[in-house]
This record gives structure tokens, sequence and C-alpha cells, in this order.
């Protein structure tokens, strides 16, 4: 199922910050201009770099077939893993290969399967280490966790978090070969690239409902700051912060160490980033590494249990809950703006947005694959985008208007009078993407018979 998931999520079509990496991408002369010219937060190395080399094949499932190997090589390691023949590995695998969000953005043109995967690497190393110490897993650990950091850089939140659960079970002198690559490659990424981009803007300012989200989404619900089925989407969040507690309890009673490992891990170190990095914008998916402690910590709390029916029966309602989103993905892909331009496309008229930072790459992109050209109206703000996002204008009134809708609206009254009429919803599914109100000024005949 792990498998099967994450093949279609590579089918499904390119959402908006992938293809804002893509067409940022291609205006680039060289690749060390990743680092150099390319300065923002939606700039994620590892993948900017595969981007670049395969740009002129202009594949989105090409785009998405690094992050996409890098989440399968994930679960292969897992279920490698397995080998052991102990319980906590089976669970982990069985999480892990069922959660929706790390299938979504597991099969991303993004740094996030990359990161999971390096992330969970180093874990296992680290793990080795600490029972079995060599110089060979010592480099291990060090390359793998100099990818995670490449890949994206909330990635350094796990990987101190591993520093401080190998303390005191490592010598001086290996302690500090261990952590010595890491440390420079952080130091370096942050004075050299990362404390010098540019922040994007979004709607998910809040530092409290980021987090919300990705709890709630994680173990099977729908987004708690869009609005959508909201009392379902407060059980799932409770419930996943009830089993968050508990295993932190069971954790604690097991062992000390891992239990300031997986604090440190899930909790402390994200939310010292995010407070000292990005204080103002923070996305849920920022705390993915997060995701991984839990999931790592739920599967020994799990294992640890002597009776299993209450673990069972919390796993049977995350792979329901989780299938079901599964399914919206599956459905709805991350919003689909192929189905925009083929209703656009069915009459020439200029268009008008709201929010047209969100609209425009999408139709520039699939536009051009399309071969349509399509224009807005002379004059339209297009919300401080750069220049490559912009689509060419042209005089004259609007007859299509995209909106993105969180309440469905059946028609938009502009400040001129001008109605704009539903004619269709592009649906997303969660955590990625958003539902886009495709609308059509009402002709001057249907407003005559109103009046």
């Amino acid at each position: 199922l792990g498998v099967a998931t994450r093949i279609v999520g590579i089918l499904e079509p390119l959402w908006l910050d992938e293809i804002w990496t893509i067409l940022a991408v291609e205006r680039l002369a060289s690749w060390h201009e990743i680092f150099t010219v390319y300065r923002i937060d939606n700039n994620h190395p590892l993948q900017s770099l595969w981007v670049f080399f395969v740009r002129s094949f202009d594949n989105p499932v090409l785009y998405r077939v690094f992050s996409a190997l890098c989440s399968l090589g994930f679960l292969a390691v897992a279920t490698l893993d397995c080998r052991s023949g102990k319980r906590e590995a089976l669970y982990f695998l069985f999480l892990s290969a069922t959660s929706y969000v790390l299938t979504l953005y597991g099969t991303e043109v993004r740094g996030y399967g990359p990161m999971i995967c390096a992330c969970y690497f180093s874990f296992l190393t680290a793990r080795r280490l600490r029972d079995r110490f060599s110089w060979g897993y010592l480099l291990l650990f060090a390359l793998s966790s100099i990818v995670a950091l490449l890949a994206h850089f909330s990635a350094v939140t796990f990987i101190a978090a591993l520093f401080l659960w190998m303390f005191g079970r490592l010598s001086l002198v290996q302690f500090g070969g261990a952590l010595f690559a890491p440390a420079v490659a952080t130091a370096l990424l942050w004075s050299l690239f990362h404390a010098g981009n540019v922040v994007a803007g979004g709607d998910v300012a809040a530092r409290v409902f980021a987090s919300i989200d990705l709890v709630s989404v994680s173990f099977g619900g729908f987004e708690l700051s869009s609005g959508r089925h909201l009392p379902y989407s407060m059980l799932v969040f409770l419930i996943g912060i009830v089993v968050l507690s508990w295993g932190m309890i069971s954790t604690w009673r097991q062992s000390r160490a891992d239990f300031w490992f997986f604090l440190s891990a899930i909790f402390l170190f994200p939310a010292i980033l995010i407070v000292v990095a990005q204080p103002d914008t923070v996305y849920p998916r920022y705390f993915l590494p997060s995701l991984l402690g839990a999931l790592i910590m739920l599967s020994k709390a799990f294992s640890g249990q002597e009776n299993q029916r209450l673990p069972l029966l919390f796993c049977s309602f995350y792979f329901c809950s989780n299938l079901y989103l599964q399914a919206q993905l599956v459905a709805f892909g991350r919003g689909d703006y192929r189905r925009v331009i083929e209703t656009v496309a069915q009459e020439d008229g200029n268009i008008i947005f709201g929010q047209a930072f969100r609209h425009l790459l999408p139709l520039k992109y699939y536009g051009r694959k399309a071969g349509v050209t399509l224009y807005v109206t002379e004059g339209e703000d297009f919300g401080g985008a750069p220049e490559y996002y912009h689509l060419p204008s042209r005089p004259g009134p609007a007859v299509w208007m995209l909106r993105i809708v969180w309440e469905e609206q059946d028609r938009i009254v502009q400040d001129d009078g001008t109605v704009f009429e539903l004619l269709e919803l592009i649906p997303s599914a969660p955590l990625s993407g958003w539902t886009t109100g495709i609308y059509k000024k009402r002709s001057s005949r249907g407003v005559r018979e109103e009046k």
C-alpha cells in the first residue's frame, strides 16, 4: 500500500510550490546559482539540483522521481529493519507506510522526501553507535545528516536531538567525531544560504495553527485552520494529543534517555528553530522531522505494551482515517489546474483573480504545456509576484475570475456591479493546494432578465 500510494502521488498534477521551483530553476545559468541567485525558502537545494539537471525534459513525473525514490528508499530501509523481528520495527513500518502526510510530501518536487529518508537513516546509525561504536557507522551518520540538512534545513532539529541521545554513550573523541561534520555543515548552510533567504508569505502564519494542522492531518483529520469538517478534525486532533501524551509517558517509564530524545525531537528543538529562524511564517510541513520522531516514539511505546489491544485499536483507526485521506489525494490531487485551463480556454477572455499570487504560476506552466496563451486584465494586481510569475495583460473587461474558495459562493458581485457566477469547483487534498473556484462573467442578457 505504501509503495502504491507513492507511485500514484507522483502522477498527480503539480501544484504551486513545485512549479515555483521548476520555473525559477529554468532561469538559472548554472547549478551553483541555486545557492547564489535562487535565494528563497521555497528553494530546497538537493531537489533544486535535480530539477536543474532534468529540466530539459520538462516532464512533471521526472521532476518528482528523485523525491519519490527517496520516499520509497525510506520504506525499503524501514522494511530491512524489520528483519530484526522486533515489534517496534513492524509498528514503525506500518505507521510510516500508511501515513498520508509522508505520502503527500514524499512525492512532491520538494526536499521533504529526501529529508525524511536521510533523517531516518541517521536515526538508525545513531542507534547502532549507541549500542556498539564503529568509525564506519560514524561516517554513515555524518553523511546522512549532511544529506538531510541539504534536503531541508528543518532536519537540524532531528539531528540535534540525535546528538543529545548519543551524548554520554560515546567517548568525547567519538562524540566530537560524530559532531564535527554535521555541525560545520549546519553553520555553513545557515550563514551562507538560509540566513539570507527571502521568506515566502502565506495564509498559515500562526505557529499554533501550523502544529495543530499537522497533528490533525497526521492522524487522519483535516486542517483545522481551513474549517473543513471541523468537529471531526477537532476530534482527531484531540485523539492525536492523547496518544502522543500517552506515548511520551510510556517512553519515560521505559527509558529516560529515549524520553529526552523524543521530547527534544518532537517538541523542544522544532519550537526553538521556528522562534529563531521563522517566527512569522510557519507551515505544517516545517514540522515533518517532528512527525518522524513521533512515529518512532509511538512504535516504541506500542511495542512495549503487554496488552496489544489498545495499540491495535489505534492502528486500525489510524489506517482507516489515513486511507480516507489517501483516497482524497487519488481523487483530487493537489488541485488540477489542467482542468482550469480546459475550462477558461472554452471562451477567449481576460482573467482576474482573488489572490493572484496563488494562481499565476500553475496557469503559466500548464498553459504553456497545453499551448494556450492566457491573458489578465490590464492593470491586474499580481500581489508582489516576481516577473517570471506574470501572465501577459491586455485591455478589455474580464470574462473569468479565479478564487480560492473557503466558503462556497454561487456568485461574486464586483464594486462596479459586474456579476461573476460560479461555474466549477476544483478541489484539492488536505495540506497541499486549495479549492479553486472558476467564475464566469454573467452575460448582459442574464443581468437584464434578473432585473
